[in-house]
């Protein structure tokens, strides 16, 4: 307690120690200014506690049985979980080989034994404010890399959006594209995280068309061979758009696979199953339902029953099984809360 009777918060050291009278010389030390808790030099043991407690730094005997030093210093920074909390090991034999050893593995610093109290508090003191400073300096470039993000994908979502305005038969489409597969999504039981971000590879899957001439883009009539042919460049030139202007890893994928098929018979790279991303594939379903529920420039919509029974023949061809069945779902879910 402080003066004021308020709690004082402690950051925490987990010290992996054997002995109990080396762990009780540590707290003699360390205990007034940090929590201290103890784990027992076992793997499993070690991962327990620091889930529980999530350490700001972790002081680790270098005398443990065998390799186990090493083993739980490779596990700890090997580990992306861990790997940034600060690893300071302690040293009683000098050995050159086992300190180099150490800090090749990555651990941050270490001190000697016999403890000499002023040296390991300035080095535990450095190394906790160290990562303190790295993880606050993470979280504003992350904040800073998502106001970059949200600015670019606002200004690449408006250019899309007035592309498509272009022409009122497929005004909105995209929207609705990215509705319906994040209502997929959902379905399957994706992240909050992963579903936020198809939404925004749904609503930008065709953003390529911008680089596609109105001539093509608006014909009423089928396409010839060659318009076809230039058409299909649309999942590219969105690609290359996405990859060049957003920080999303992976944004462009809609663009680029939502052609592609089950079978392998899509465009432009003929990928198929598995190797189509799975939120290229879930778009791939969402768009062509959509394309027959609303009215194209060259053809009316269909009713809900003859798109619904498209939907399920093309599954195992055109769409996977699992996202086309997701669909049908929601669509018999749709109906069944209409009658009633």
């Amino acid at each position: 307690m402080g003066k004021s009777g308020i709690k004082m918060w402690k950051r925490k050291i987990l010290v992996i120690e054997s002995s109990a009278a080396d762990y009780a010389e540590i707290e003699e030390i360390l205990g007034e200014t940090y929590e201290l808790r103890r784990a027992e030099p076992e793997t499993r043991e070690v991962f327990t506690r620091i889930r529980e407690q999530k350490p700001d730094l972790i002081l680790l005997d270098t005398r443990l049985p065998g390799e186990g030093f090493f083993q739980i210093t490779e596990a700890i920074t090997g580990n992306a979980d861990t790997a940034e909390i600060p690893v300071v090991f302690i040293d009683a034999e000098g050995k050159r080989g086992s300190l180099e050893r150490g800090f090749k593995l990555g651990c941050a610093d270490y001190v000697r034994k016999p403890f000499e109290p002023d040296i390991m508090r300035s080095k535990i003191s450095t190394q906790i404010e160290l990562y303190g400073y790295r993880h606050k300096m993470e979280e504003l470039l992350a904040a800073e890399r998502q106001k970059v993000m949200q600015v670019t994908l606002e200004a690449i979502a408006a250019i899309a959006k007035t592309e498509e305005a272009k022409d009122s038969y497929t005004n909105a489409h995209s929207e609705r594209v990215a509705d319906t597969s994040v209502k997929i999504a959902k379905k399957l039981g994706w992240s909050e995280e992963k579903v936020e971000k198809l939404r925004y590879q749904a609503l930008l899957h065709d953003i390529g068309k911008i680089g596609i001439p109105d001539r093509i883009l608006n014909k009423h009539k089928n396409l010839t061979e060659k318009e076809y042919g230039i058409m299909k460049q649309h999942v590219k030139i969105g690609a290359d758009i996405l990859k060049n202007l957003s920080t999303m890893e992976g944004l462009e994928e809609g663009a680029l696979y939502h052609h592609e098929r089950w079978d392998g018979k899509g465009y432009l790279s003929g990928k198929k199953r598995e190797e189509i991303p799975e939120a290229a594939r879930i778009i791939a379903v969402a768009d062509t339902y959509d394309a027959m529920s609303f009215e194209r420039i060259y053809r009316g919509s269909f009713d809900e029953s003859h798109v619904t029974e498209e939907i399920r023949c093309g599954r195992g061809t055109q769409f996977d099984p699992k996202v086309a069945d997701a669909l049908l779902s929601i669509l018999a879910e749709q109906s069944d809360a209409q009658k009633n």
